[in-house]
């Protein structure tokens, strides 16, 4: 009978231990999942935010004064016009030597689209080039003249160029081709295709020069010694085209000016 009392007493012993070691086992596997789990989580986090996405998208929901300096996408911008739900900004500064020589894929001494050389401190670019130009508009005689149009300035190419360059700009907007639209747009609904005017023609882009109206209405920008070029429509006189810029007509080629992106913001 102590036999039999006492291997009873063993077996619920060994029983026991055997059930201590199935949950000692079982914990240790659990922990060890949700250490492997810690651990791809932490490095998709870590993926993430190398990867910018973390990264504001969106201003502010309040109202914005013209001419007021406001910080997005790494860049400080000036305030053209607070529309309620977004807001148009100009870059504050100009568009730099590396910037506009990259989109022209000419040297800064290039007198054909600057002014005797684009430098660090001070780029000014010609709207059109000296010559006529299939590319770009022109002046010339009555068999080689070409009007003046935003489509074929020397300006489009460099801001659109800009644009699709900035990397904080286009992770913001995420932007890539859309089959549907048959272009390329901003996945997010962040920056605005805004539709403008050169006087003549329509379009719709994320960036653009102000126009002609814009500096107009009493803009520091437009002002300044580094004034950028405007859209606004040509005039033809004695064989040549003009195009406007703030108080004054601008001879397409040989009046130069800077460059300042203008991009349309939602608010959050």
């Amino acid at each position: 009978m102590k036999k039999k009392k006492g291997f009873i007493a063993v077996s619920l012993i060994y029983s026991f231990f055997l059930v201590f070691l199935m949950i000692m086992l079982a914990s240790i596997t659990k922990n060890a999942q949700n250490r492997q789990l810690l651990r791809v989580f932490k490095n998709d986090l870590q993926a993430y935010l190398n990867d910018s996405e973390f990264i504001v998208t969106l201003l502010p929901s309040r109202t914005y004064r013209v001419n007021e300096v406001v910080s997005f996408a790494d860049e400080n911008w000036q305030v053209i016009k607070d529309n309620g739900s977004s807001v148009v900004l100009i870059l504050q500064r100009t568009l730099n030597k590396t910037e506009i020589t990259s989109a022209l894929g000419v040297a800064a001494n290039n007198t054909t689209y600057f002014n005797n050389s684009c430098t660090d401190s001070l780029c000014r670019v010609r709207m059109c080039t000296n010559s006529y130009s299939y590319n770009y508009c022109s002046y010339g005689n009555a068999n080689a003249y070409r009007y003046y149009s935003w489509e074929n300035s020397i300006a489009k190419p460099i801001i659109d160029y800009w644009f699709e360059q900035h990397e904080i700009l286009q992770r913001i907007c995420r932007y890539a081709y859309d089959q549907s639209a048959g272009t390329r747009i901003c996945q997010r609904n962040t920056l605005i295709r805004m539709s403008y005017s050169d006087g003549s023609k329509t379009y719709r882009s994320y960036a653009r020069l102000a126009t002609y109206q814009e500096a107009a209405a009493n803009q520091q920008w437009a002002t300044s010694s580094s004034a950028s070029w405007t859209l606004t429509r040509y005039t033809q006189s004695a064989g040549k085209s003009f195009i406007y810029a703030l108080n004054r007509n601008a001879y397409q080629n040989a009046d130069v000016l800077t460059l300042r992106p203008v991009i349309e913001v939602r608010k959050s």
